[in-house]
């Protein structure tokens, strides 16, 4: 990943190194979180249910609840268009060669 670097005079601009550095933060807390779960994840896996800590647990349920609200969102899709290709004529269902 290429990065550029870019030094803000924190005396001549002192509200935007405060934003700059308020946003590095946030985006390095951002960082260690998804690197957390998907530690947890990772390790819980490898594990007997049983043997898992709680963490682990945890944000593997999380990851089976998001799983299951995308494939019921993605299914809903499917029958929505399932339900807009019966409605079309017959005529523009055939291939012609």
């Amino acid at each position: 990943m290429h990065t550029i670097s870019i030094f803000v005079d924190q005396n001549r601009m002192p509200k935007l190194a405060s934003y700059f550095e308020c946003q590095t933060h946030l985006a390095k807390k951002l960082r260690n979180s998804a690197n957390f779960i998907l530690r947890n994840l990772r390790t819980g896996l490898k594990k007997d249910p049983v043997d898992r800590t709680s963490n682990e647990n945890e944000v593997i349920e999380t990851v089976r609840i998001g799983i299951e609200m995308a494939n019921e969102k993605l299914q809903k899709d499917v029958d929505r268009l399932t339900k807009q290709l019966q409605s079309l004529p017959a005529s523009l269902l055939t291939i012609q060669n």
